[in-house]
């Protein structure tokens, strides 16, 4: 699209300088334009008093022309205060001014060299000594000193600074580069003598030096060079358009017409008679690389990190972010799906842990659970020397009680009873079980025969409490239970077995006793 502009407004001005002139249908009496210089600015404005001459030539009714050469920064500040009119300065400060203060689109494009040879562009070149062996590559120079007239020379820095990043090299450093101050003859000469390994210069200048007779060009090597057939000297990069001529925000659409017709015309000036090389102006070129390059190279004014929003982002990368919007809901849902099921695993995973720990009638520990968990206990014991107490619980004439009242009957009266003694044994490391049929275990972890007594009498009251009817029995008219306690004891040479027949023994002996009581093995 650029592009496409840039040509239409070359055809436009090609028709306004073919077309005959008309009279200045307004009266500019005075035009000021900044010119960037390196040169003196009294050598540079008798030479640029040529164009002056020129512009008044061409158009008698602009009474006055100002061309004044300027230093970068009285430039920049001339610009900021509108002292000045049109701007001629190098394609990146151009760049810069444009964005800082909103210059005009380029109206022309200066033409160096002559006419019969006219050149719209330029390049920069880097060199080293014709007899350094170490450098012959790109790759080569990234840890050398190098020499360069300041640090933001357009053509003898950031040019070769950009070439070095699109062939993927790191850039110079500021610190490995040499200062040599202008005219770009310094550059040459800091090479020459060894105060710097590697030259970066605007392309020409090597050229120009030789015809002086101040070098010779077998001195040198050309690092990295260009093959470009129509470009006069050798070069090390891209080719970049010349300097643009831009005008200000206060100057009209019809001042900025007249001024640019005159330019146009340049070619009636004599070569030579103008600085730099100068010979005249063309239409305007595309400075959109020169813009790439210095958003490449954070160069002002692109060394400042924009701020975003997230309504920029969404502007400029729709697709992209609806795609990351999209993955990022499938990654959440999926994410829930994951958690949900994990959790219906871990609750499956329980829900199988308790039926294969659990009695499913009572919800005591089953007697695999209780075997696992009294191992372990017994060792525990033997390591510490501490008595570890078994119980052995029986429902006293529990068949009775099947038979008349029945199994659902007889399954509730189970479940009232484990619960009776799950309230007496409570400690976190204590432990009950329902061991078979109508009886039940208790594993009592640090305590001796006397405590376990009393714990046992605690559950066989609580078991009379209950009150459930039992008729049939021979011992009372409510079911009760018989209860044998061993433990082991510090010495005792009995394995795991042994004590709870033990306690089993104690409570035969309660049965025999008469029930509804409490024995110690």
């Amino acid at each position: 699209m650029a592009s496409f502009f840039t040509k239409m407004l070359a055809v436009s001005l090609l028709l306004v300088t073919l077309c005959p002139l008309q009279p200045l249908a307004i009266e500019l009496s005075q035009i000021k334009i900044g010119v960037l210089s390196f040169q003196p600015k009294s050598t540079s404005a008798k030479r640029w008093a040529v164009l002056a001459d020129h512009l008044k030539k061409i158009y008698p009714e602009l009474h006055h022309v100002v061309i004044k050469p300027m230093k970068k920064d009285e430039l920049e500040k001339a610009i900021s205060n509108s002292q000045i009119d049109f701007v001629l300065t190098n394609p990146a400060q151009y760049i810069r001014f444009h964005n800082c203060y909103g210059l005009s689109a380029p109206l022309a494009t200066v033409i160096r060299g002559t006419h019969q040879t006219p050149l719209s562009g330029f390049g920069g070149t880097i060199f080293v000594k014709a007899d350094n062996n170490r450098i012959n590559t790109l790759a080569d120079i990234s840890t050398c000193r190098v020499a360069v007239p300041f640090l933001h020379a357009f053509g003898a820095a950031q040019m070769q600074q950009y070439e070095l990043h699109l062939h993927h090299y790191p850039v110079i450093p500021e610190d490995h580069f040499v200062i040599t101050g202008l005219p770009h003859d310094t550059v040459v000469k800091a090479v020459q003598t060894g105060e710097a390994d590697v030259g970066f210069a605007r392309a020409g200048t090597l050229e120009r030096m030789v015809q002086e007779r101040t070098i010779a060009f077998s001195q040198f090597k050309i690092i990295h060079e260009q093959p470009f057939k129509d470009f006069p000297a050798r070069v090390s990069t891209h080719l970049y358009p010349e300097w643009p001529i831009a005008a200000l925000r206060h100057v009209s659409q019809q001042d900025q017409s007249i001024v640019l017709s005159a330019l146009l015309q340049m070619h009636r000036i004599p070569d030579g008679k103008l600085p730099f090389g100068v010979c005249g102006f063309s239409p305007p070129a595309d400075y959109s690389q020169v813009e790439n390059l210095m958003r490449t190279l954070r160069l002002p004014p692109f060394d400042r990190i924009p701020e975003y929003r997230l309504t920029d982002i969404w502007t400029q990368y729709k697709t992209q972010s609806s795609f990351v919007l999209v993955a990022m809901a499938i990654i959440v849902l999926l994410t829930c799906y994951l958690f949900v099921s994990r959790r219906k695993l871990y609750l499956a995973q329980q829900k199988l842990m308790r039926i294969s720990e659990r009695d499913p009638l009572t919800g005591l520990y089953n007697r695999r659970k209780f075997m696992n968990y009294y191992e372990k206990e017994w060792k525990a014991a033997q390591r510490s020397k501490t008595p570890l107490a078994v119980l052995m619980i029986d429902i006293d004439h529990f068949k009775d009680y099947n038979d008349h009242y029945g199994h659902l009957a007889g399954d509730v009266a189970l479940t009232a009873v484990a619960g009776a003694i799950e309230t007496r044994i409570t400690r976190p490391r204590d432990c009950t079980a329902r061991y078979g049929g109508e009886e039940f275990i208790g594993l009592l972890p640090e305590t001796d025969d006397l405590a376990a007594a009393q714990v046992a009498e605690k559950i066989r009251i609580q078991v009379e409490k209950l009150q459930v009817q039992h008729a049939y029995s021979a011992t009372a008219d409510h079911i009760t239970v018989s209860i044998g306690i061993t433990s082991l004891q510090e010495g005792d040479k009995i394995n795991r077995m042994e004590l709870i027949n033990l306690a089993d023994k104690a409570l035969y002996e309660a049965k025999e006793a008469g029930r509804n009581c409490v024995k110690i093995a």
